[in-house]
């Protein structure tokens, strides 16, 4: 399983990604969201987390464009 995690707070996005690689999920992060729609566009992730309050595009607007460009993501 392929999950990314968008998160700008670096330690927490730290910790969140050890602890799913502890349970051997393989696990992407960035810090933006702007990068997070497009890896999400050019990568089959099974999961995406995103953090609300991210720079340049914010985890609202992150999903809404994901889906206007009919990606079926799991966010």
């Amino acid at each position: 399983m392929r999950i990314l995690i968008a998160e700008d707070d670096t330690p927490l996005a730290s910790f969140v990604k050890r602890g799913l690689e502890a349970e051997h999920y393989a696990v992407d992060t960035t810090a933006d969201g702007e990068q997070a729609r497009t890896l999400a566009s050019e990568f089959d992730f099974d999961l995406v987390v995103l953090d609300i309050g991210l720079p340049r595009l914010d985890g609202f607007q992150c999903c809404a464009r994901c889906a206007r460009e009919n990606r079926a993501c799991p966010f």
